[in-house]
């Protein structure tokens, strides 16, 4: 007989206090004492079989590892700066931001960032770490946000300002940057960016509307007081400035008063060189271009140029280009061809197949002296394109510039006046025979035809400066007398009343004329004074 005894059944773990205490990461499921969820890895297990050696199995499957690996134990504090910077951080910030504004303001690459990041970090600082994406936040972020609240705390307090407008297409885009210009008491005629956008066309009313959005984006409409752009039809309306659909008369009409308008004195003096060239019987511009496209990258014939110049003693510099819309590019051509000269005629009359214009041109034993006259003439313009191309010029210095441009040009009419260089030339062929009378007498007649233009161009667009003359007592040249500041007040009431105390100015002209008496002879001295810049 055999006994068979009974199995005991086996009894449950449970999750007690104790595995809670010790296994915090465990949280016991809802009506169920044995059930348990892991927070690190997110599953759910039981511990009845075995208790702890289940949770110890849990901890040890590869789920829970990876999810554990996953999780970090440092606190998410760790990852960011503390508020207070150290001295060296800050030290390293100012560095990375200089070098983010030297970047914007060359106008360089961010790409660049990324290796001048690694040298820096290299040789001077190793915490440096300004690379392309940090130096685009930093000018975007930073540096643009400063920029242009001081921008604003400057229009607020400033009283007038000046709008100049342009337009430049980047392949199909045309771009079009607004600059305000206003003084700044305590730093003096200041020239900011203030808008750029592009626009679908460069029609007056896209370009009054594109002046409309600015203005009003600034709150500045009742500061206009100007608007500065090219001489085109479409920004003033001709020479005669002419009817009212233009962005002149359109801005003035939009504002409800009147503004003055000032076109580009330096377009003005190009053109006039061109027009005073056009007087002449040899076409200097077509001159300039033949000879620069005839050695444009054909090496052949610059080698065999460069043969000529060493025969002639010359030393070879290349050809220079002359641009129709460059204002100062014809005085280094015509430079570089008459350095060139004696090697340029000897090897346009030796090659065959020269080009009729530049084989008629080396022949005429009058071409080089034309091209000394255009030289010497052209330097007195680009001396005033230099000056109207200061950045900071004002139009009432624009004005006087303007003028006596127009006085030298009629005054060397007057003379007879032919530049040194020239007058050398024509001397010595005179000498030598090899022009007659009647060369002579056809040059001098070209060279007052050449005056003549230029002076008429000049006087034809005078009124490009609207009422800018009135202000010229403003460069301090003289004594201002109360005629001229009254006649330049009444312009600017008229454009924004009660702007002015005309009779608070009477009495200041009074203290500006003593002030003016006691600093002129200090001014005198230290202008006369060797290296010594002028005030």
């Amino acid at each position: 007989m055999v006994l068979r005894l009974q199995k005991m059944p086996k009894r449950k773990c449970v999750f007690t206090d104790k595995l809670k205490e010790e296994y915090k990461f465990l949280k016991q499921c809802q009506n169920s004492n044995d059930r348990v969820r892991c927070s690190t890895c997110n599953s759910e297990f039981s511990v009845e079989h075995r208790g702890r050696y289940d949770i110890e199995n849990h901890i040890q499957s590869d789920r829970h590892k990876k999810a554990s690996q996953a999780v970090s134990t440092a606190s998410i504090k760790s990852f960011f700066k503390h508020i207070d910077a150290t001295n060296d951080e800050l030290q390293c910030a100012a560095k990375e931001a200089t070098f983010a504004y030297h970047t914007a303001t060359h106008g360089l690459s961010f790409r660049t960032s990324d290796c001048t990041a690694k040298l820096i970090k290299k040789f001077f600082e190793p915490k440096y770490s300004g690379a392309r994406t940090k130096t685009e936040a930093i000018i975007v972020n930073v540096i643009s946000p400063y920029i242009f609240n001081e921008l604003l705390k400057d229009l607020r307090d400033v009283n007038f300002v000046t709008l100049t407008i342009d337009s430049s297409n980047r392949k199909e885009i045309k771009l079009t940057p607004i600059c305000v210009r206003y003084f700044n008491q305590n730093e003096g005629i200041k020239v900011k960016l203030i808008y750029f956008d592009q626009l679908p066309g460069e029609t007056s009313d896209f370009l009054v509307e594109h002046l409309l959005k600015c203005i009003k984006k600034y709150s500045i409409d009742s500061k206009v007081v100007c608007l500065c752009a090219d001489n085109t039809n479409t920004n003033f309306g001709g020479v005669k400035r002419k009817g009212q659909g233009n962005v002149f008369r359109k801005l003035q009409k939009s504002l409800s008063r009147p503004i003055l308008g000032i076109g580009c004195a330096a377009h003005i003096l190009h053109n006039t060189i061109q027009t005073a060239c056009d007087a002449l019987s040899i076409d200097v511009e077509v001159i300039v271009v033949k000879v620069y496209k005839f050695f444009f990258q054909y090496t052949v014939r610059v080698t065999a140029l460069k043969e000529f110049c060493e025969f002639a003693n010359i030393e070879y510099k290349r050809v220079l280009s002359h641009g129709n819309t460059r204002f100062l590019s014809l005085l280094p051509a015509i430079e570089r061809i008459l350095l060139l000269f004696d090697a340029l005629k000897s090897y346009f009359m030796a090659i065959e197949n020269c080009p009729a214009v530049l084989l008629a041109f080396f022949k005429d034993p009058v071409s080089e002296l034309f091209l000394k006259f255009v030289h010497g003439t052209v330097q007195m313009f680009q001396i005033s394109i230099l000056k109207l191309e200061s950045d900071y010029i004002t139009a009432s210095e624009a004005t006087q510039v303007y003028e006596e441009l127009v006085i030298k040009l009629e005054e060397r009419k007057a003379n007879n006046f032919i530049p040194f260089a020239a007058n050398q030339l024509l001397a010595k062929l005179k000498d030598d025979n090899t022009i007659d009378v009647d060369k002579e007498n056809h040059f001098r007649k070209n060279m007052e035809g050449f005056y003549q233009a230029g002076i008429n161009y000049l006087k034809l667009w005078e009124n490009s400066f609207d009422k800018a003359n009135k202000f010229k007592w403003l460069t301090l040249q003289n004594d201002p007398t109360w005629e001229e500041m009254e006649a330049s007040a009444i312009i600017v009431v008229s454009i924004v009343p009660n702007s002015i105390n005309v009779d608070q100015l009477f009495d200041e002209r009074s203290s500006l004329v003593q002030v003016l008496r006691h600093l002129k002879p200090k001014w005198a001295s230290q202008q006369n004074t060797p290296n010594t810049p002028n005030t």
